[in-house]
């Protein structure tokens, strides 16, 4: 008898893989905000939201002094928050962030600050406010991951939301206010000042008014780093719910 012959499969054609087009990234243009009257001034709202106009402002900017440049919402710019291309350096009077500075990882906190830093005129400041994760932590064991702990427009907040964020805004690192203070004094802001209240931290760093090649970043002395650190440590242990941060210019 003969053997049956072995059929023989037809090999597979290699696909051969289209190199990748790499797509031309259009060229940055930076925003060319308009002249403000005399007395006006701008802030960048950081990712302001959709709200009403102005609704999401912090009350300090609610002013007929302030003219609001947003970065978020119903946007006048659109940019990364690690990077503001199209924001030019010295252009604002003042940054605002609301719960921004914790939906970026640890690693681009420093960037978000430096471009915060950049992005201000001397003499200008910026003011934020990040969940107090020493706080949330705090009322864990008393309350549970899911009892609320307060409520904003959205709704109830509890400790996995006010750690974790949501589906629209997923938080991926989280501060205590020595850290945040450190994070603002490393981005070369000055007269840093961190207040506790309930469950967030509202902070507040500035620009140097004159600044020049010799003085690019603010002179820090080991007498003022011995400080920082006595003082960050302090804040930590104590229930004090205000301390200011000071560095000599």
């Amino acid at each position: 008898m003969k053997k049956p012959r072995k059929q023989h499969k037809p090999k597979a054609k290699k696909v051969q893989k289209k190199p990748a087009v790499r797509q031309a990234q259009l060229p940055v243009r930076p925003v060319v905000f308009p002249a403000l009257p005399e007395g006006k001034k701008r802030v960048l709202n950081v990712g302001g939201g959709s709200g009403k106009e102005g609704a999401v402002l912090h009350k300090t900017f609610r002013t007929a002094e302030w003219v609001e440049a947003r970065l978020g919402g119903v946007p006048d710019i659109i940019a990364e928050l690690r990077a503001l291309p199209t924001v030019p350096e010295g252009s604002v009077e003042a940054v605002w962030s609301a719960h921004n500075l914790n939906a970026v990882s640890a690693q681009d906190v420093p960037r978000v600050l430096a471009e915060f830093y950049r992005v201000l005129k001397p003499g200008g400041h910026a003011l934020l406010t990040v969940p107090d994760i020493e706080k949330v932590a705090e009322e864990i064991p008393k309350k549970g991951l899911e009892a609320t702990l307060y409520k904003q427009d959205s709704g109830a907040v509890n400790a996995l939301a006010a750690l974790y964020g949501d589906r629209s805004l997923p938080y991926k690192t989280g501060f205590t206010a020595a850290l945040l203070a450190q994070r603002l004094k490393e981005a070369g802001f000055l007269n840093i000042k961190v207040q506790r209240h309930d469950y967030a931290l509202a902070a507040i760093g500035h620009k140097l008014a004159q600044r020049t090649e010799q003085n690019a970043r603010p002179k820090i002395v080991q007498e003022d780093i011995n400080d920082f650190m006595r003082k960050r440590d302090e804040l930590d242990q104590s229930p004090q719910r205000e301390y200011d941060f000071t560095f000599r210019k």
